[in-house]
């Protein structure tokens, strides 16, 4: 699908089930915080998942910041409220995917990713 048209979802988001209709393309936020701006708050090897997800060298975790969940438990709250984390490229949270998995990561762990689909399908 064409990334343009994919990025058109950000006039009126629906992309998590709180469906907000924020213009994350004109300066609003969504409920998750978020604008149309891909950030990213923190991408390692993350080894305090279930054993099955962790593996022997890690999950490949890329924390995006933001997150429509609201949860009162919340353990990355400073994520989760979109106070952390830094606007990247996609073509940079590409090459994060592969150095992940050139540093060993069993797999490819996307947290809160939702409100971020159309940059990481492009």
């Amino acid at each position: 699908m064409d990334p343009l048209i994919l990025k058109d979802i950000y006039k009126d988001c629906v992309l998590c089930p709180r469906e907000c209709h924020a213009d994350r393309t004109g300066g609003e936020r969504g409920y998750c915080k978020s604008s149309d701006e891909l950030v990213v708050a923190r991408a390692a090897l993350h080894m305090w998942e279930e054993p099955c997800i962790s593996g022997e060298e890690g999950s490949g975790t890329v924390f995006f910041s933001g997150c429509a969940l609201g949860c009162v438990y919340c353990q990355n709250r400073n994520i989760s409220k979109g106070l952390a984390g830094k606007i990247i490229t996609t073509e940079r949270l590409a090459d994060i995917f592969l150095e992940l998995q050139d540093k060993g990561a069993n797999n490819i762990n996307l947290v809160t990713p939702s409100h971020y689909v159309p940059h990481i399908i492009e």
